[in-house]
C-alpha cells in the first residue's frame, strides 16, 4: 500500500485498489468486496434520494405556483367585490338624496295647491259650505231673534 501513495490514495484509485485485492487473503479480499458492495449500494441510495429530492422540489415549486395563481385570482376577486360595494354604496347615497329631493318637491308642490288644512276644508265645495254656515252663524250673533 506504501509504494501506491498509502491508504487513501488507494481508497480513491479502483486500479490500485484491485492491484492491492489480488495480494490479499481470502478473508481479507471478501471484507474489500464487501466494502466495496456497500459503496455502491450507498451511491445507489444517495443517487435516489438525489432524485427523489429534485422531483419533491419539482412538485414543490408546481405547487406553490398553483398556490400563488389561486391567491392572485381571490385578491383580484376580492377587490373587484370591494370596488362594485363601493360603487354600490356611491349610487345608494345618489338615490336616497333624489328621493329626500323628490318627496320634498311633492310636498312644495301640494302645499301650494291646498290651502291651509288648519279648519279650512280642501275641496271647494266643502269650503262653499262652511262659508255658508259660517255666516248664517255671523248673522245670527248679530241680529238674534227675539
Amino acid at each position: 500500500m506504501a509504494e501506491r501513495g498509502g491508504a487513501e490514495a488507494v481508497a480513491r484509485d479502483p486500479n490500485a485498489q484491485r492491484a492491492i485485492e489480488t495480494a490479499m487473503d481470502a478473508s481479507d479480499a471478501a471484507l474489500s468486496a464487501s466494502v466495496r458492495a456497500a459503496r455502491e449500494e450507498i451511491r445507489a441510495v444517495g443517487s435516489g434520494v438525489h432524485e427523489a429530492v429534485s422531483a419533491t422540489h419539482g412538485v414543490l415549486h408546481q405547487s406553490m405556483s398553483d398556490h400563488s395563481g389561486r391567491l392572485d385570482v381571490m385578491t383580484q376577486s376580492m377587490e373587484a367585490m370591494q370596488r362594485q360595494s363601493e360603487l354600490q354604496r356611491l349610487q345608494n347615497e345618489i338615490l336616497m338624496r333624489q328621493v329626500t329631493e323628490l318627496r320634498s318637491m311633492l310636498s312644495d308642490v301640494k302645499v301650494s295647491q291646498h290651502p291651509v288644512r288648519h279648519g279650512v276644508p280642501t275641496c271647494k265645495r266643502a269650503r262653499v259650505h262652511a262659508c255658508a254656515s259660517d255666516r248664517i252663524f255671523h248673522s245670527f250673533r248679530l241680529n238674534p231673534v227675539q
